[in-house]
């Protein structure tokens, strides 16, 4: 088998030892053997030749074969690496991306927390307020109970006491009628009475009451307090009393003032002792004044008319006392 590179060494020729003689023999082995040795030592330099050639080519293929490697560990590598940083880009992303889902859902709480908080810290002070309006309503009608039961208690006390004083007053009124019904001289004496509250009341033409007065209204207001009705001019009036001699006029009888020809102008009521009580002309008020005329007569208010009077006022006082006393 022949490697490339190297020299064919020379086939030995086939000597025929019958036909050489042995120097020629011995020559020819030495040359041989020299021929050989020169082959030899041509093989061993052509076979160095050969091993450093493929010692070099081993080695150039080493270090192809290295550098090949180097580069392919490095490009391994820088693979290695980009998959890393990928990876490692993707678990940072995914990292990021946890961190803001996290963040996030942390920001919601915290908003639900707080929406939650406000709610509930709004619930408390709407329930604050209506308990507060409940109790200032509670605390108002406590106080409106008590305020009406001390007005009702109030007005109980004054009611009975106004009953009370009612009742007393009453009990004197009927007590007085009575007695005026026994003496009827006693009407003239209220009548005067009557006549002195209403002093100073002014003048006025056609007044019959506190307002104003003329001398004829004047006259029957004061007996309409008895209970006894008058008409209302002078002249009628004098007709309707009964005359009374002037020396025995009493307080209470009708004083009226004539003219010359008879004619009734005027009217008061004699209060005693030569005076009467009149409403006298306009610019002037009710007073009591000394008769400076002899020119008037006097009337006694009928006796009949004064108890009828009198018997109906008893009768309406009786029946109102009745009832006060009996419906407590």
């Amino acid at each position: 088998m022949s490697t490339p590179g190297r020299h064919r060494a020379p086939k030995a020729r086939k000597v025929r030892l019958s036909k050489v003689p042995a120097v020629a023999l011995v020559a020819t082995i030495a040359l041989t053997g020299v021929v050989a040795v020169a082959g030899h030592a041509s093989n061993a330099a052509s076979q160095t030749q050969t091993a450093a050639s493929v010692t070099k080519h081993v080695d150039s293929t080493a270090l192809k074969n290295q550098t090949s490697h180097k580069a392919n560990a490095a490009k391994q590598s820088a693979k290695i690496s980009i998959a890393k940083a990928k990876t490692q880009s993707k678990l940072a992303a995914k990292a990021t991306a946890k961190a803001r889902a996290h963040a996030k859902a942390v920001r919601a709480f915290k908003v639900r927390a707080h929406i939650k908080a406000v709610a509930a810290f709004k619930a408390r002070k709407a329930a604050a307020k209506a308990k507060s309006r409940a109790n200032l309503r509670a605390a108002t009608k406590s106080k409106a109970s008590v305020s009406a039961y001390v007005s009702l208690r109030s007005r109980s006390t004054s009611t009975v006491a106004t009953r009370s004083r009612t009742i007393s007053r009453l009990r004197g009124q009927v007590a007085s009628l009575k007695s005026q019904l026994r003496k009827p001289e006693s009407i003239g004496k209220s009548a005067v009475a009557i006549a002195d509250n209403y002093r100073g009341v002014p003048y006025r033409r056609g007044g019959a009451s506190p307002r104003g007065f003329d001398c004829s209204g004047y006259t029957q207001y004061v007996y309409s307090k008895l209970g006894i009705s008058l008409p209302r001019v002078a002249a009628a009036q004098s007709q309707s009393a009964v005359p009374v001699r002037r020396s025995y006029a009493k307080p209470g009888d009708l004083v009226f003032y004539h003219s010359g020809s008879g004619y009734v102008y005027h009217v008061g009521i004699y209060a005693g002792g030569g005076q009467v009580w009149h409403a006298p002309f306009s610019g002037r008020a009710v007073e009591k004044v000394r008769i400076s005329t002899r020119n008037v007569t006097f009337g006694r208010v009928s006796k009949s008319a004064a108890q009828n009077a009198l018997a109906i006022k008893l009768a309406k006082k009786t029946a109102k006392l009745a009832h006060l006393i009996h419906n407590k």
